[in-house]
């Protein structure tokens, strides 16, 4: 009894220190430079109630107000979710990586698009190696437009 105890303690002590190490990153100002690049319009993720970390909790701000994140478009979750997984995965690394993305901007409209992809080769330029898969004609030819200029730009067509 006395072990799993510590057992339990030990892991929910992890988890703090976990929390707390994903609310650093929520919280610092590159994820909230990416969020509002990405998004156009949002500056801050938070958690509703502090001591509930359930994703229906989440909230986000911006110019246009507060919203919970489950009730904003398919498009929005994902630039949403690709700058905390651009942020995460710098704070765990500790430096720049690489991405593979599998249409990540489907679900983003037309208008965004663009500037979406312009944030992907501010990424690049940064440091990060992307890998961008789609089957959507306007995203290729985005990447074709935007992408013939830069010399460290590759298409690959199948």
């Amino acid at each position: 009894i006395v072990a799993g105890k510590i057992v339990h303690d030990t892991i929910r002590e992890m988890q703090k220190v976990e929390d707390e190490s994903l609310l650093e990153a929520i919280n610092s100002q590159r994820f909230k430079n990416l969020l509002k690049n990405l998004t156009f319009n949002y500056e801050e993720l938070f958690f509703e109630d502090n001591e509930s970390k359930n994703f229906d909790e989440i909230k986000i701000y911006g110019n246009k107000g507060e919203f919970y994140l489950k009730d904003l478009s398919t498009g929005t979750k994902e630039q949403v979710l690709f700058a905390l997984r651009v942020t995460l995965a710098e704070k765990i690394l500790g430096d720049k990586a690489f991405l593979i993305l599998d249409d990540a901007f489907q679900h983003s409209d037309y208008d965004r698009r663009p500037r979406l992809i312009d944030q992907l080769f501010t990424l690049a330029d940064d440091g990060w190696q992307i890998i961008y898969l789609t089957m959507d004609d306007n995203i290729r030819d985005i990447f074709i437009n935007k992408g013939v200029k830069r010399e460290d730009y590759k298409m690959i067509g199948l």
